[in-house]
């Protein structure tokens, strides 16, 4: 699906510091580790050590990204008073990964009022291709903003929406003048998995409670390491699988399941209602 977009003004502020504008675990200069900037722009405060260039960079893409997101799901929320996310990129991919789990590739956290997103590497490896032959593409940076600009339209929302929907949208693409966005695009990673699965499943090598739909629309908050690997995989694949079908199959149901979320009422009293065939 493509939407118009409309134009985003930067007015970003570079001030280079021989202090640490960095995260705790970043190594500040006096350590040995790179001098870090922070940019200002109207909805994100960056602070990194990358390059002041890439910065740059970094911050027109951070708002870019933004108001196709909001144009894409929640247009009426475009002009909405949001709080200002602090962004930390560590230049060096390396660094991120001796700090967090090998399952981690960016988050997203907030913290009472402030939330907080952490990156890794130039804003350029932030989309992935899923292959050379597809200009389809995933993006950490879409799917840890979707978190967090969905906490300001649903008041409420079950794991599996959260996580499904964050697939569906870090899918979104880009034009490269910035003024449109393709929207739907399949996760083909998530695709291909699931195709796997339900395979295994008809052909009655996964047991019902190895895996089910079921399984996926109650995926509880446990914290992620508690997971073995193909049941994380399978989890949120089946995220995006259901999200993907939603939108495509059932978008007026799906479109009143997500309203009565956004006025509070609980997942578990909605769902029978709007979407009874799940």
């Amino acid at each position: 699906m493509h939407r118009g977009l409309r134009a985003v003004t930067l007015l970003a502020v570079f001030i280079a510091s021989t202090g640490c504008l960095g995260p705790r675990f970043a190594r500040c200069p006096g350590e040995g580790g790179r001098p870090w900037l922070e940019v200002e722009s109207e909805h994100f405060t960056l602070r990194t050590d990358l390059s002041i260039e890439e910065a740059r960079k970094a911050a027109s893409y951070l708002e870019q990204t933004r108001i196709a997101l909001l144009s894409a799901a929640w247009p009426s929320a475009a002009q909405r008073q949001m709080a200002r996310v602090t962004v930390y990129v560590l230049a060096e991919s390396s660094d991120f990964e001796s700090l967090f789990p090998r399952r981690v590739s960016g988050f997203f956290s907030l913290q009472g009022h402030e939330p907080l997103i952490v990156l890794h590497g130039p804003p350029k490896t932030w989309e992935q291709r899923f292959s050379r032959r597809s200009e389809a593409s995933s993006s950490t940076l879409k799917h840890e903003l979707t978190h967090h600009l969905s906490t300001y339209v649903l008041l409420r929302q079950p794991r599996w929406r959260s996580e499904g929907l964050a697939q569906f949208l870090e899918t979104l693409r880009l034009s490269e003048d910035g003024r449109t966005a393709i929207l739907g695009t399949p996760h083909l990673r998530a695709s291909l998995y699931m195709k796997r699965v339900l395979d295994l499943s008809q052909r009655g090598l996964l047991r019902d409670r190895e895996w089910s739909m079921q399984r996926v629309l109650t995926w509880d908050d446990r914290p992620l390491d508690a997971y073995a690997d193909w049941e994380l995989l399978t989890l949120y694949s089946g995220n995006w699988l259901l999200v993907h079908w939603l939108y495509n199959t059932q978008p007026e149901s799906f479109a009143q399941y997500q309203a009565r979320l956004a006025q509070g009422r609980a997942p578990a009293l909605v769902q029978p209602e709007v979407l009874p065939e799940l």
